[in-house]
């Protein structure tokens, strides 16, 4: 191999390798912009939602799709506020905020949908909502226990379901 070969073989090498370079560097500010329009976790992950996030009340622990699925009733469990919220499916907007005195995991719809449960945590209650045009309305709570003033609760209900035989009043079921 003579000089000039060897010097046309490594420009050839080094055009081959800018252009390997170039194409790297738009691929990763490709990527990097992608990734700018997505939430970035601390783990590393990326959030990529289908829809736009939306500001709900602290510390949502349990969800629930409303019927007609309209709405997702979401259940607040924080330590600044407890209640529920009413999500619109659509716009991601809180339609209403109920607060409650205690809360903890537990939320199901009656099956005919017209009566909402949620847990009562400390409160040793079930609290029940009336249900209607997609919003609720606190219509009692169902005491699990006498619950001491100015102590902790005992019973501390979670998870909460409902009968299917039941008839969305005040857990009761109907006469036979």
């Amino acid at each position: 191999m003579n000089a000039r070969s060897v010097r046309t073989s490594v420009l050839l090498l080094f055009a081959i390798f800018m252009a390997a370079c170039q194409q790297a560097a738009n691929t990763s500010a490709d990527a990097t912009n992608e990734l700018a329009s997505r939430r970035r976790l601390p783990t590393g992950a990326y959030l990529d939602p289908v829809v736009p996030a939306s500001a709900i009340g602290s510390m949502p622990l349990a969800m629930v799709l409303a019927p007609g699925g309209g709405q997702i009733v979401v259940l607040l469990n924080g330590w600044r506020e407890q209640g529920i919220q009413i999500v619109d499916r659509q716009t991601g907007q809180v339609a209403q905020t109920l607060l409650q005195p205690a809360a903890f995991l537990g939320i199901t719809f009656s099956p005919d949908g017209r009566t909402l449960y949620t847990s009562g945590g400390n409160q040793d209650v079930i609290y029940r909502y009336d249900w209607a045009a997609g919003r609720a309305t606190l219509a009692d709570s169902i005491p699990l226990a006498v619950k001491e003033p100015d102590r902790s609760g005992r019973s501390y209900p979670a998870g909460i379901a409902v009968s299917h035989d039941m008839h969305g009043c005040h857990g009761v079921p109907p006469d036979r």
